[in-house]
């Protein structure tokens, strides 16, 4: 592991002004597609432009004025753009603190840079004003206000441990309510659950609920208060699981299919479309990705292993806001893999002009 940079630096807002515009043929561009860098000599964010046919094509970079790490951070949630899509938070794993960019029509500004009080920032949650972090080499999470101008306040009594000294974190994230707060220990093979209190800080004890495979990573919520989750299995070749559960009232997990077999490996990363009746699952070990059909009552059925085989190391994906289309982050191949979601769940494959992106590349957000 890298040395980490333990100095807590925030830069005054007046210096934070950094902005990069996109071309100007606005009428053709329906979105953007985000990725980082992850580079220890200084994370950038990479902006894609997305046409209204889905193809993106890469437009540039925005440094965050933070650092990475220049190596993988096994992780879901590095970089994401909050609900109403105004800001884009970032995580700068090797300088420990969270970049926030405004997002405009054609344009990042830097806005702020918040120290995450904690070593190794991996994944991010939003919830309305609340903002939360974990960190992996502390093994803390951490909360911020996240106010309208795009600047981040920590929350005093809000940063927790989580169950372990060493847990390897990989995402945190809100339920749907705000209500509760879950992280995904690989190490520990747990799934934390806090639950959030009014003033936006942990209230009561910590519950760790075991996982129905080894190594719990990546989550998505659909609809109904249902959780979609994929285990790794430790790596281990055709291993690859994913779990459905449903969210009781008090923030309980209860199982409805649990460890459904994709037959892959490294099943990590998981994204569901805003119809909530697809599931997808990439697979670092295979190269591939996995879809899923959910049944109302949030059982899963696998649809097809191989939904798509991709470029090397699939890591982070995301679906744009219309559902229509799927992207994802091939880290090994430098590249943003780009398709059609067809409407009985499959992938078709699209043209972009998206390559170039380090090794160390992280993260993906989709508008």
């Amino acid at each position: 592991m890298s040395a980490k940079n333990t100095t807590f630096g925030l830069l005054p807002l007046a210096t934070l002004a950094l902005a990069v515009t996109v071309p100007a043929q606005q009428s053709f561009t329906a979105g953007a597609v985000y990725t980082m860098t992850n580079e220890a000599s200084g994370n950038r964010v990479a902006v894609f432009d997305r046409a209204t046919d889905g193809v993106v094509t890469f437009n540039g970079y925005v440094p965050t004025q933070g650092l990475g790490t220049d190596a993988g951070l096994g992780n879901q949630g590095g970089l994401i753009l909050t609900d109403d899509e105004r800001f884009l938070l970032v995580c700068n794993a090797g300088s420990h603190d969270i970049s926030v960019f405004a997002v405009g029509e054609s344009s990042l500004t830097l806005v702020d840079r918040a120290p995450t009080r904690g070593l190794e920032p991996v994944s991010i949650a939003q919830h309305d004003q609340l903002v939360y972090v974990v960190n992996d080499v502390s093994s803390s999470i951490a909360g911020f206000e996240l106010r309208d101008d795009g600047a981040l306040v920590p929350l005093r009594r809000s940063v927790r441990p989580l169950s372990a000294d060493v847990t390897d974190p990989a995402q945190i994230s809100f339920s749907p309510n705000g209500r509760f707060l879950y992280v995904t220990e690989k190490a520990t093979n747990v799934i934390d659950q806090f639950r959030v209190g009014r003033d936006g800080t942990p209230i009561g004890l910590r519950q760790s609920i075991p996982s129905a495979n080894t190594t719990p990573f990546g989550f998505a919520f659909g609809m109904r208060n249902q959780l979609f989750l994929s285990e790794a299995g430790a790596g281990m070749p055709g291993q690859g699981t994913v779990s459905s559960y449903d969210v009781g009232p008090l923030g309980s997990l209860n199982g409805l299919t649990t460890a459904v077999a994709t037959g892959e490996t490294a099943t990590c990363w998981v994204v569901g479309t805003p119809s909530g009746r697809l599931i997808y699952a990439s697979n670092t070990g295979s190269d591939s990705v996995s879809s899923f059909r959910v049944d109302f009552d949030g059982s899963l059925q696998l649809l097809d292993a191989q939904a798509a085989t991709t470029g090397d190391r699939p890591l982070d994906m995301a679906v744009s806001n219309d559902g229509l289309f799927f992207y994802v982050l091939n880290a090994g191949a430098g590249s943003i893999g780009d398709y059609r979601i067809e409407p009985n769940g499959a992938l078709a494959s699209l043209p972009g002009t998206n390559s170039g992106l380090p090794a160390s590349a992280s993260g993906l957000a989709a508008r």
